[in-house]
């Protein structure tokens, strides 16, 4: 458990890529104790601005290169 006042350092992974979609792992780590406070994980798309989805590896190449490094 996190609280108001903890200062936590935060880890973000991405644990899958497809150009389209994007899974994300988080670790909350106390910076004073050290102890891993909480995980999590969440799930994005990429979509423009009519709200369709987009491949990033299609449509921003330059981008989609960003996230394979």
């Amino acid at each position: 458990m996190v609280h108001f006042d903890d200062c936590v350092a935060i880890r973000v992974k991405v644990v899958r890529y497809s150009g389209i979609k994007m899974d994300l792992e988080y670790a909350f780590t106390n910076t004073e104790t050290g102890e891993l406070t909480t995980t999590g994980t969440s799930s994005h798309c990429f979509l423009n601005r009519n709200y369709r989805p987009i491949s990033l590896k299609k449509d921003y190449s330059q981008i989609d290169e960003r996230f394979r490094r």
